[in-house]
């Protein structure tokens, strides 16, 4: 008797394992909620193998049936294994499940573990839309480390910037940030600086203009320009160091006006060159000393060269440094690719600049992994003919919706939209309209940023095509 029921154990378990295997292996495979009961049964053993465990994995996230996407609800609201909760997170967000948002956020503010915290959060970041975002806000307050707060802060920043018209959450944000205070109004000022929005503009302005001055008030709302998109609220920032004789407030204004400086945008070398100037004169903290100076190498241009070894070389400190850094440029303009015209500058030929969370593909030749609009790309070029030239990006990307994407080259700005492809790997062209005129024996920077509406994960690019007209 002990035999046959062991055989037949043995039996049902081989059974078992077949059937997920099997429906593992389809691209698009149905079934029923048993078979994610059995899915999950595989996933919360510990015996279970890691190749039926991956498979049982895979089940959760692409079965198509009645009540699958209820029942892994069920698993994430009820069960009392954290795993199976985190298991059951990740594959209602791979399965685009909006309804699971509150469980994934109320998961978040009881789980133990940053590691399990952020989990949480990257799975609700793929789901969660505008109508998320107070309840998700709700979960901010409350004793966080570091990373989880910058992780909750991005979560909130992708689900806004997918919306087309956010100006409803911008006025919920800032009536938050007016009754809140400490590391939660810090996160909420780096929120609204991201979005970059007018109203936060002149909320700042009354911040930093009214007579009535709270320091520590000012200083948080400091963040807002540490992480603005662009360079519009210089000015304001440029007075901050005289007008105040905090010096922590002194010291932040300091280090936004030198990341204003290194932000992408439309001017010319010359006009670059007339900020990087006007910010030297004023910063003494080392640290955004060398952030200044280390700008300058993305721009490999005469003119660029002048300014340091005219103007920053005999600077008693860091004369040394600007000096090596001319003489890197000097060495990497021989060495800049001449494009032809159609030519392409290569995904993965890019600088990655700014929080750098994107990465380089170097088989594909691409830049993948785009996930935060802080982040941009720019290349270094000269032309060999002269002439109008079109723009094409190649771009891939399996999201139904659009990110806008923006192209800045000779002081003109080129908008774009990402086209849905059935793949990461096979590229489509997006030809940008408008034309810019381009010279040889000139040297060109271009940039490429994210627009005002993108998704949590933006397009891949495998390069940018110059099409002259």
């Amino acid at each position: 008797i002990f035999f046959g029921v062991s055989s037949a154990k043995k039996k049902k378990a081989e059974q078992q394992k077949a059937r997920i295997e099997s429906l593992a292996d389809q691209d698009a495979p149905t079934g029923t909620v048993q078979d994610v009961e059995l899915a999950l049964n595989f996933i919360g053993d510990r015996e279970t193998p890691p190749a039926i465990r991956t498979d049982a994995f895979k089940v959760t996230k692409t079965l198509q049936g009645s009540g699958v996407n209820e029942r892994l609800l069920e698993e994430l609201k009820s069960s009392e294994s954290s795993y199976m909760r985190l298991k059951a997170a990740q594959a209602l967000a791979e399965r685009n499940y909006a309804p699971a948002v509150g469980s994934m956020i109320s998961n978040f503010k009881v789980a133990t573990k940053d590691d399990d915290r952020v989990a949480f959060l990257n799975a609700a970041r793929s789901v969660a839309d505008i109508k998320s975002v107070d309840q998700m806000l709700d979960a901010l307050s409350g004793d966080h480390s570091l990373n989880v707060r910058r992780t909750f802060e991005d979560t909130v920043l992708a689900v806004i910037r997918k919306e087309p018209n956010p100006a409803a959450t911008v006025d919920s944000l800032l009536k938050r940030v007016s009754t809140t205070k400490g590391n939660e109004r810090k996160s909420l000022f780096r929120i609204l600086g991201v979005l970059g929005d007018e109203k936060v503009r002149t909320r700042l302005d009354t911040i930093y203009g009214g007579n009535k001055q709270d320091l520590e008030y000012q200083r948080d709302a400091m963040l807002a320009f540490l992480s603005w998109p662009d360079r519009s609220p210089m000015n304001l920032v440029k007075n901050l160091p005289e007008k105040s004789e905090d010096k922590a407030l002194q010291n932040a204004a300091l280090r936004a006006l030198v990341r204003f400086s290194s932000l992408p945008g439309t001017e010319t070398i010359e006009e670059r060159v007339g900020i990087w100037k006007d910010t030297f004169a004023k910063v003494s903290n080392p640290n955004d000393m060398r952030r200044l100076i280390n700008s300058t190498v993305e721009y490999p241009h005469p003119a660029v060269v002048a300014m340091l070894e005219n103007d920053w070389s005999s600077h008693r400190i860091f004369g040394k440094m600007a000096t090596g850094a001319a003489d890197s440029i000097k060495k990497s303009i021989p060495a800049l690719q001449v494009v032809e015209p159609g030519g392409i500058l290569k995904g993965n030929k890019a600088r990655v600049q700014g929080d750098g969370k994107a990465s380089l593909n170097s088989f594909l030749e691409a830049l993948t992994g785009w996930v935060s609009p802080e982040t941009w790309f720019s290349w270094n070029f000269t032309v060999a003919e002269a002439g109008d030239y079109a723009i094409e990006v190649d771009q891939a990307t399996m999201r139904k919706d659009a990110s806008d994407f923006k192209v800045l080259l000779a002081g003109k700005e080129f908008s774009g939209k990402s086209v849905t492809t059935d793949n990461l790997e096979e590229f489509t062209p997006v030809k940008l309209e408008g034309t810019v005129t381009l010279q040889p024996n000139t040297i060109y920077h271009l940039d490429l940023i994210a627009g005002k509406v993108v998704q949590p994960r933006m397009m891949d690019v495998s390069g940018i095509r110059l099409v002259k007209q």
